[in-house]
């Protein structure tokens, strides 16, 4: 029977494999083996939070059914050679068209720790060791064929991050190089800072050519009584990663709340005020200006403006 990604916690198939023993699988038929650039290396997590672990995420671009069992997964060392290749499976299951699987020596912690986890596509396995630094990840045939790679450092990560643990780098886009650094981003805080066995959050779908940005009511009742407690700023931002300030003014152009201030965000999602000012104070009655500023990383500029108001009921 043939295994494919489920709905499963998490692939069990090879967890007993701790050894660098690599198994010959010569007889995968070439409609099931991977050529170069078919299987891409999608997302990584080489600087995880304490307790946490590495991962290295895979995406079937191809149009046919992949053999996990063909494929290694390894890296190298600083004079270029391999080092800690490892099958990813030592037994015949199928990674279909399209679609994505991560890899992880501790798959069930990674459920814990990301709110966007697709547990389905979570594979149990041995990966390198990554440097939290620097470091290359290559993903080959067991001929030795070279499928892709990726040269991974640091300095890829946003710049407005303080603190690098935690935060995986995302693929843009499949049709770019992989190792293009502007084809890499930070996973943004909205999306928990890592999209493990899901979709990036950072993927380019080339269906925006604008910024939509709209409030989610033109009033807020933040009296706690479950009606409009929160004004909900949603937007649909085009490709790359963006950074945010909201700022909201009074009616004397004072301002009297910075709910963001350097949010990383891409793709679509929302942003909340609680209609509360410096000091954790629930603002006054009366008309607000809601300021959203936007900086994409590659220097584009976008602003929103719009005003809401503050009511006691």
């Amino acid at each position: 029977m043939t295994n494919v990604p489920t709905n499963a916690t998490y692939y069990p198939n090879n967890q007993n494999k701790r050894s660098n023993e690599l198994v010959d699988n010569s007889d995968i038929p070439e409609e099931n083996k991977a050529n170069l650039g078919e299987v891409l290396i999608n997302e990584v997590l080489f600087n995880p939070y304490p307790d946490c672990h590495d991962f290295i995420e895979l995406i079937n671009v191809s149009d046919k059914n992949i053999r996990l069992d063909g494929l290694i997964i390894a890296s190298r060392n600083e004079d270029g050679s391999l080092k800690q290749a490892n099958l990813i499976s030592e037994d015949y299951n199928l990674l279909p068209s399209e679609n994505i699987i991560l890899l992880s020596e501790h798959p069930d912690t990674l459920q814990m720790v990301y709110p966007k986890c697709c547990a389905g596509n979570l594979w149990l396995c041995d990966i390198p060791r990554l440097n939290n630094d620097e470091g290359i990840i290559v993903l080959m045939n067991i001929d030795s064929t070279i499928i892709d790679e990726f040269h991974y450092y640091e300095d890829m990560h946003h710049m407005s991050l303080i603190d690098f643990n935690g935060v995986s780098l995302e693929r843009i886009s499949t049709e770019a190089q992989t190792q293009d650094a502007k084809n890499w981003a930070s996973s943004p805080a909205s999306a928990g800072y890592a999209t493990p066995g899901c979709k990036n959050a950072n993927e380019s779908t080339n269906e925006n050519s604008e910024n939509i940005i709209s409030l989610s009511s033109k009033y807020i009742s933040p009296n706690n009584d479950g009606h409009n407690d929160k004004l909900t700023v949603n937007f649909r931002l085009t490709d790359g990663l963006w950074s945010a300030k909201m700022s909201v003014f009074d009616k004397n152009g004072l301002i009297v709340a910075t709910p963001y201030n350097n949010e990383t965000l891409s793709g679509k999602g929302e942003l909340s005020w609680d209609g509360k000012g410096s000091g954790s104070r629930t603002l006054s009655t009366g008309i607000y200006i809601i300021y959203l500023e936007l900086w994409s990383s590659d220097g584009r500029l976008d602003k929103f403006k719009a005003s809401c108001t503050v009511v006691s009921r």
